[in-house]
């Protein structure tokens, strides 16, 4: 499924953009508000950053990792095209160039540099290439 069939099948009129919390690559992540706001309420991120357990993360920890996710939080524009606007903060980031890709993943896209996306993928192919040996 491309990444337009996805935005539709979405159907909001209002996207949050954030960094990504990931520790192995830099990216950005597109949500819808609703899943934006889900994200946010249910402290996930906070495992994301400091990989491990809500209840093992003290309440500095917390609070900066909420700083991290909600003080880049943008509201951003999807037009009829597909395309978007992208504050230089959050491009900085990200490192992102001309050409960018996205990667869909449950409730958010993955928004990075081409040729890190490019990398990502290859290490989920090494990943899950045991895993498909075995089926």
């Amino acid at each position: 499924m491309n990444i337009r069939k996805q935005l539709d099948a979405r159907k909001s009129e209002k996207y949050m953009l954030t960094k990504s919390p990931s520790k192995d690559h830099r990216a950005l992540m597109l949500f819808t508000l609703e899943d934006y706001e889900s994200y946010v309420s249910n402290e996930t991120y906070v495992s994301e950053i400091y990989g491990k357990g809500i209840e093992e993360v003290s309440t500095d920890e917390k609070m900066r990792a909420e700083d991290f996710i909600a003080g880049s939080a943008e509201e951003v524009k999807i037009d009829s095209v597909y395309r978007m606007v992208i504050s230089n903060d959050l491009c900085e980031f990200a490192s992102l160039s001309k050409e960018v890709g996205f990667l869909a993943k449950k409730n958010r896209f993955l928004i990075m540099d081409k040729p890190v996306l490019d990398q990502y993928k290859a290490s989920l192919d090494k990943l899950a290439a045991p895993v498909a040996d075995r089926v």
